[in-house]
């Protein structure tokens, strides 16, 4: 599938998602939702389709590959949102143990496509996992007025 094709898939089950009754979002599983970000160069909004992952009251997202538009579009600006949602939000990157929890768990709960992304297989030992977190992206979901130095726990 070329990247025009993937383009047009990802609008489709946006449009999906978004006209959808939202399903739950529980701790320890993950929901589907429409993530707005900001284009890093062009500056538009960019609506994706992606799994939020719930972790101890937390949301996550989780790219097991993070050579991603969306992810670099996250990098660049950070500010997003998830259409539906009124709070505006700031993704930020993590990089710790926590987030290597988050890839597990998605990784175990995801299905089709998205579980086989992974550089690591759903049985992995967490070490496997914190050796594999170069290769991905986890964002936590901070509610924007939230945001401080304390919830970047990158530096771990």
């Amino acid at each position: 599938m070329d990247r025009e094709q993937l383009r047009q898939l990802n609008q489709q089950m946006a449009q999906r998602i978004a006209t959808a009754e939202p399903a739950p979002l529980v701790d320890g599983g993950y929901a589907l939702r429409v993530v707005r970000t900001t284009g890093r160069t062009s500056g538009e909004p960019r609506d994706v389709p992606l799994a939020v992952i719930a972790r101890d009251g937390r949301r996550y997202l989780v790219a097991p590959r993070a050579r991603r538009d969306w992810v670099a579009n996250l990098d660049a600006h950070p500010a997003c949102s998830i259409l539906g949602e009124d709070a505006p939000l700031t993704a930020v990157r993590r990089t710790d143990r926590t987030a290597a929890l988050v890839a597990l768990q998605y990784a175990r709960t995801a299905h089709g496509p998205a579980r086989s992304a992974f550089p690591f297989t759903p049985d992995a030992l967490l070490d496997e996992v914190v050796a594999a977190m170069p290769e991905m992206a986890v964002f936590e979901l901070v509610t924007t007025a939230s945001t401080d130095s304390s919830t970047d726990s990158s530096a771990s």
